[in-house]
């Protein structure tokens, strides 16, 4: 939206996730457009100081000059632990194509500098961002498969499978109805945990202490072991290293006495609703051609129920 010096509206303008103009007016000469940034009529792109930013394509035009051989795995500041380095999930993330933009994430990042992301607040409702979205994340999902430039042995894998799923997080927002609400009630429940009842499945949290509760959750996980799976968690240098290193690890069960489809479903959907997708979780708790399917459907209708008695 574009005001005058009093405040009155004089356009309002409307994009696609990765800053597409939709209805674009010939007749409108302002500059500065998506995400406030210089947009230059003649070559259709977005000036980000360090890059240029084509928004048709959800690319840079030129690659990023921060990472390299040297970096790309471990970060710029290495982590050991047992006397081995640590691998970097972001590092990897973002080295794993030197052209994306935002983490192919641009609902929740934006990129100001060329040089990386600076994360925007919550949307209200996940089923916003399904609006927002739309086939443009998709068809950006199916590029990015194609385009992810190869990198040495296991990380080649990880970086494909983490860069194609944090989209499918993002386009099945219908999944859970409010994401404000599925996330107030799981942080509720952090208030007076269940205990883990044995022989059933349980859906947890996994946390940074230091941090404050809506902004703690790295991981949305289900077990029918607790103590087992914390100590596997606990190991995972790769995934938690850095709140293990910092004695930040916290993990809580928030549900428990689950079937396992039942667990799948509450998995899932606060997958969804923290976005967890873009953080530790990179596989889904239900594969999406399966989401509307008769199995999950019943399960689906009463986590929600139960999410909307949220205030």
């Amino acid at each position: 939206m574009r005001v005058d010096d009093v405040g009155d509206v004089l356009h309002v303008y409307h994009y696609d996730a990765f800053g597409v103009e939709r209805e674009q007016d010939d007749r409108n000469t302002n500059p500065f457009r998506f995400a406030g940034e210089y947009y230059d009529w003649e070559t259709s792109t977005i000036y980000l100081r360090a890059r240029v930013y084509n928004p048709r394509t959800g690319r840079f035009t030129q690659e990023d000059p921060h990472w390299n051989v040297g970096n790309m795995v471990f970060g710029d500041e290495t982590v050991m632990r047992n006397d081995r380095m640590v691998p970097d999930r972001w590092s990897i993330m973002q080295a794993g194509n030197l052209y994306i933009y935002c983490l192919h994430n641009p609902v929740k990042f934006i990129d100001p500098s060329g040089y990386s992301i600076i994360s925007l607040p919550e949307i209200a409702t996940l089923a916003d961002a399904m609006s927002t979205v739309g086939v443009a994340m998709k068809a950006a999902a199916a590029g990015a498969m194609a385009k992810l430039i190869p990198v040495a042995g296991w990380i080649a894998g990880a970086v494909i499978v983490a860069g194609a799923l944090i989209y499918a997080g993002v386009q099945t927002a219908r999944f859970v109805d409010d994401a404000q609400k599925a996330k107030a009630w799981a942080l509720d429940q952090l208030n007076n945990p269940p205990r883990h009842l044995p022989g059933t499945y349980s859906v947890y949290l996994v946390r940074d202490s230091r941090a404050q509760p809506q902004n703690s959750v790295w991981y949305v996980g289900l077990t029918n072991d607790f103590v087992r799976r914390q100590g596997e968690h606990r190991r995972n240098y790769e995934k938690f290293g850095h709140l293990t290193a910092d004695g930040a690890f916290a993990m809580t069960p928030i549900r428990t006495g689950l079937t396992r489809d039942q667990a799948l479903v509450y998995e899932q959907g606060l997958m969804m609703a923290f976005g967890t997708l873009a953080l530790a979780n990179v596989i889904n708790a239900i594969a999406p051609r399966r989401w509307g399917g008769e199995r999950f459907a019943t399960e689906i209708a009463r986590m929600n129920s139960i999410f909307s008695t949220i205030p």
